[in-house]
């Protein structure tokens, strides 16, 4: 006789709770994605600006 094991899939409550956690991560993730992009965005006009006093220092020195 060959023993067989009925696998039951995960319950409907899991489920919902598995499915909470991962809306909870994407929202973080989403959060931490806007952020670097406004990260992002801060240092490249930084370093714009930066070259723009550079070349108006160069400028002035002429």
């Amino acid at each position: 006789m060959i023993a067989s094991k009925k696998v039951k899939g995960i319950s409907a409550r899991q489920k919902k709770q598995y499915l909470q956690e991962s809306q909870t991560v994407m929202k973080k993730y989403d959060s931490f994605l806007k952020d670097s992009a406004s990260l992002s965005k801060g240092i490249i006009f930084l370093g714009i600006a930066s070259l723009i006093a550079y070349g108006i220092l160069i400028i002035q020195n002429l």
